[in-house]
């Protein structure tokens, strides 16, 4: 089970709540209070075990898409691909910025990367409503002449055409993402959550909700038409939880989780010793058989906190490069 031990007051933890002192890592340091692995049995040289990484970010990774069967998602593919040919004849794949992510990449791997971009937000953003002004969008771009040096500004996110040229059509798709966003906001008694609607994510689903300052997350999957089975996240860390969760489709899960699913382990956070070290957990009482949170507390001779250290937020700012380059 999961095991923590700081709370968000960071002045009355022991070191060990941190990860542990790493031991004795010599000329190193404290390769446990980092976050890293040891590698070389105990030197304190932190880093992963195993071989060193081949793969290149200078090389082109673009994977072509291959033409759905389905005859819908057979045209989606065609009208993204004819598209990412008109901006690739105007030389907008490679040097506009239109295209994300093709370094190393061939003016025919550039297409293949936009191609596969144009898909995928499509596919994120674009609801059934909005399918006939995305279509009209996209074509309208196919057949565009864009200013250089920067193509209009176009891309693979949308609006598709030549601001001279498809004005009202970019207008149109604009105005109906705002309207008609493919996420559904279900409201129950602990939290508010979101979900894509089934017309764009039928096999798999994210349902995320926002408590505060901290966010929970039930990622499900599962065949069309049949129950899905969830994991859950705490600010993007997984909670192992005692029981498989299971639900009937994303909307199912989504109103579960807005009712305490996932999201309700946080009202029951609390540090303990377990064998000398400092422990900290966030569970449901009631599927250990207690009827509050004290009870469990009062059994663990410990003390409530706001949440478990081990489930906090990663993001410190993550700097900049070069370091000293951030505005003030």
């Amino acid at each position: 089970m999961l095991g923590c031990g700081k709370t968000r007051d960071v002045s009355d933890v022991a070191p060990s709540a941190t990860g542990g002192d790493g031991g004795d890592g010599g000329d190193g340091g404290d390769g446990g209070a980092t976050g890293g692995s040891r590698s070389d049995g105990g030197s304190g040289q932190v880093g992963h075990v195993g071989g060193a990484p081949t793969w290149d970010p200078l090389q082109c990774h673009a994977t072509p898409v291959p033409e759905p069967s389905d005859p819908a998602a057979a045209e989606q593919w065609s009208l993204a691909r004819t598209y990412c040919v008109a901006l690739g004849t105007q030389d907008c794949l490679l040097k506009s910025g239109a295209v994300l992510d093709v370094v190393g990449c061939t003016s025919d791997e550039a297409l293949e990367a936009c191609v596969a971009q144009v898909l995928w937000v499509h596919y994120a953003n674009v609801s059934s409503e909005c399918e006939d002004v995305w279509r009209k969008d996209i074509a309208c771009g196919a057949n565009s002449t864009f200013g250089t040096p920067f193509c209009d500004g176009v891309g693979t996110f949308g609006p598709y055409g030549s601001s001279e040229t498809c004005a009202q059509e970019n207008a149109a798709y604009s105005d109906c993402i705002q309207k008609h966003s493919p996420y559904v906001e279900v409201s129950g008694s602990y939290a508010t959550c979101l979900y894509q609607s089934a017309s764009v994510s039928a096999l798999a689903c994210n349902i995320t909700c926002q408590l505060g300052q901290d966010s929970a997350e039930l990622d499900c999957s599962g065949s069309e038409g049949l129950p899905k089975q969830c994991g859950c996240k705490i600010n993007g860390h997984v909670v192992i939880s005692s029981k498989p969760i299971f639900v009937s489709d994303c909307a199912d899960a989504a109103g579960q989780a807005a009712d305490g699913l996932c999201t309700g382990t946080l009202d029951c956070c609390f540090e303990y010793l377990e064998q000398n070290r400092q422990a900290c957990r966030c569970e449901v009482p009631a599927e250990y058989g207690y009827d509050s949170c004290e009870a469990m507390t009062t059994v663990a001779q410990g003390r409530r906190v706001d949440i478990c250290p081990a489930l906090l937020p990663d993001d410190t700012g993550g700097g900049c490069w070069p370091p000293g380059s951030c505005s003030p």
